[in-house]
Formats: C-alpha cells, sequence, structure tokens
C-alpha cells in the first residue's frame, strides 16, 4: 500500500510540475507576441524608435528565458527564435517596412507555437 501513496505522490508532483511549466511558457509567449503586436502596430504609425525599443524587450525577456526553454523545449524551436528575432532587429535597424512586417509575422507564429506545442490538448497528449 505504501508504494501506491509514493506512486501516486511522484505523479501529482510530476503533474503539478508540468502545469507550473505549461504556465510559465504561456505567461512568457504572451508578453513576448504582446509587444511584438504593438511594436508592429507603431511601425506602422511610422514610430520606427518605439518599435525597436518594445522588439529590444521582447528579445530580453526571450533571451532571460532562452536557456530554460531550450532545455524543456525542442532546441529546432528555439533556435528559430533566436534567429527570428536577429532577423526582426536587422529590419528595424534600416527601417525596411515590408521585410520588418514579413519577419515580424513570422517571429510572432514561431513564439506563438511554442506555447502550442506545450499547452494541454488532446492533440498533444495523443
Amino acid at each position: 500500500m505504501k508504494r501506491i501513496w509514493i506512486s501516486l505522490g511522484i505523479l501529482v508532483l510530476v503533474l503539478a510540475g508540468t502545469l507550473v511549466h505549461i504556465s510559465g511558457v504561456r505567461s512568457v509567449t504572451g508578453s513576448i507576441t504582446d509587444r511584438l503586436d504593438r511594436a508592429e502596430a507603431v511601425v506602422e504609425q511610422g514610430d520606427w524608435e518605439q518599435a525597436r525599443q518594445l522588439t529590444q524587450e521582447a528579445k530580453e525577456e526571450w533571451e532571460s528565458v532562452d536557456t530554460w526553454f531550450a532545455i524543456m523545449l525542442r532546441v529546432g524551436d528555439t533556435d528559430e527564435v533566436t534567429t527570428g528575432f536577429q532577423e526582426v532587429m536587422g529590419f528595424l535597424q534600416y527601417e525596411e517596412t515590408a521585410e520588418y512586417d514579413s519577419a515580424n509575422g513570422t517571429l510572432l507564429e514561431k513564439v506563438k507555437h511554442l506555447y502550442e506545442t506545450e499547452r494541454l490538448s488532446w492533440t498533444n497528449l495523443l
């Protein structure tokens, strides 16, 4: 009987850790996508400096969790996000509107994809 309780305890700990991880991924990716969305909106208004600042903040937040994500998520996905930030920052530097819109949209989808692959859903469970 003791083994069953120990096993259930371990299972509860694993489930709790999983839920905390998913919540953390959702929080970070949500914050990053919010900043990138706002940056895209201010570029449409012609405020490149504000867009650079918002994107830099999003990049710094990404860099603060990059190691954690690289350990817990697929490395290929996290590398694509890192590369995407470098590409977007380059287009912001030269104020290339069309290229920036495309690169930022791609980066947004890659960041959203990180959460979608981690969230609890029947697709992810099966």
